[in-house]
């Protein structure tokens, strides 16, 4: 059973909630579960070969109905598990199916398109009279004008964070 996707997925998901790494933990836990539907059973990882991740990186995109750049990313997660089963000494690298001549990942190119200062002005002086949406523009607006923070970042700050009116944070991801 340690050969299996299954476990070593499960394997994988806790180690990510033990290091803490949440927003990873909360993006990968439904690509696991998405892999496991398309599967439909358990797989052993020498049957995880370029034909059936190519399946399913089109299940992801016809059936799941979502983009490109998240059928990449269902990939980099059973290449994570994948690779975490190697290290493991659960499977041996030679059924590993990334990288040349085999599954490459490569991610596209996203476009863009920032807001003009006419709407970010626009956005700032809005009257919103629900507190909640108020709230939420504000946040916005703060990560904005700190270059973009992350929005898991600003929700962690605290007022202790603000030192000789300077803002002084560890930024997470």
């Amino acid at each position: 059973a340690g050969g299996s996707f299954n476990t070593q997925a499960e394997a994988y998901l806790q180690r990510l909630q033990s290091a803490g790494k949440y927003n990873q933990y909360t993006a990968d836990k439904p690509r696991v579960e998405h892999f496991k539907d398309f599967i439909g059973a358990d797989i052993a990882f020498s049957d995880i070969n370029p034909v059936v991740l190519e399946r399913f990186k089109g299940y992801v995109r016809s059936s799941l109905k979502l983009s490109e750049r998240s059928a990449i990313n269902h990939l980099v997660m059973v290449r994570s598990v994948f690779s975490q089963a190697i290290k493991d000494n659960v499977v041996d690298s030679k059924y590993y199916p990334f990288g040349k001549g085999k599954i490459k990942i490569k991610f596209p190119d996203s476009i863009k398109i920032g807001l003009t200062v006419s709407e970010i002005k626009s956005l700032e002086n809005i009257n919103l009279s629900d507190p909640a949406h108020n709230h939420a523009r504000n946040l916005w607006l703060f990560s904005f004008y700190f270059a973009g923070m992350r929005v898991s970042d600003v929700l962690r700050l605290r007022w202790s964070d603000i030192v000789d009116n300077r803002l002084m944070y560890s930024m997470g991801k």
